[in-house]
């Protein structure tokens, strides 16, 4: 199983200060979901939502919010992951995803995040959060999940 862990947040929306709380999904651009659309055609990955959007959406809700915002593969959205709440406070997305990782065992994967996940660099594609999954990134990402 290829898995891809998505962020959305500096990925897939880069035009923060448009934010809008009531509709927060018109962030989407659409030539970014067009890369994201283009990773999921290419390795026929399965999706994993790692945004801070996991929070407040469930998966189907997450699922259609991004085909109203034109992504092609929602049955291959399979999940999100986990959130760790400590005494002190709330894990990071490294070990959250970490947690994800040892539950699904995946052959390979790849982490697309603006957010810092050093401890899986070879795995990681680096977003700028005010480009997104350029299309440098998409093939980046693609590389990583057809090796």
């Amino acid at each position: 199983m290829k898995i891809l862990y998505i962020d959305i947040d500096g990925v897939i929306c880069t035009k923060f200060r448009e934010y809008h709380p009531e509709d927060r999904e018109h962030l989407f651009e659409p030539h970014l979901v067009t890369n994201l659309n283009q990773i999921f055609k290419e390795t026929n990955c399965q999706g994993v939502i790692s945004s801070t959007w996991r929070l407040g959406c469930e998966l189907n809700e997450l699922r259609m919010i991004f085909v109203r915002r034109g992504f092609k593969y929602p049955d291959r959205i399979i999940d999100v992951t986990p959130r760790i709440v400590f005494p002190w406070g709330s894990g990071s997305r490294q070990e959250e995803i970490q947690l994800d990782l040892g539950s699904r065992k995946p052959e390979v994967f790849c982490i697309i995040d603006d957010a810092n996940c050093k401890g899986y660099a070879k795995n990681w594609v680096k977003c700028n959060g005010q480009n997104g999954l350029t299309d440098s990134k998409m093939k980046r990402a693609i590389k990583i999940l057809n090796f």
